[in-house]
């Protein structure tokens, strides 16, 4: 199986052209899901928002956080 994954910071949605995932397992072998062992953010204030919500959604960490999601004003 392939994993594919967004490169999108996962709190603002921003990308993240040079992130480059990494996993530990298929998701089957420990309890990590498949996720990547280092989350794609794009700023330490996503990483923190990250980090600071652990068992909250994304978009609710990034409210509580005070976060704006992303916005491509190129489109």
């Amino acid at each position: 199986m392939v994993k594919t994954i967004d490169n999108k910071c996962f709190i603002c949605q921003k990308p993240v052209p040079d992130y480059r995932p990494q996993f530990c397992c298929n998701g089957i072998d420990c309890g990590c899901m498949g996720l990547p062992i280092e989350p794609c953010v794009c700023s330490d204030n996503c990483y923190v928002a990250l980090m600071s919500g652990i068992g909250k959604p994304y978009n609710e960490r990034r409210e509580d956080a005070g976060i704006d999601i992303y916005i491509d004003n190129n489109k």
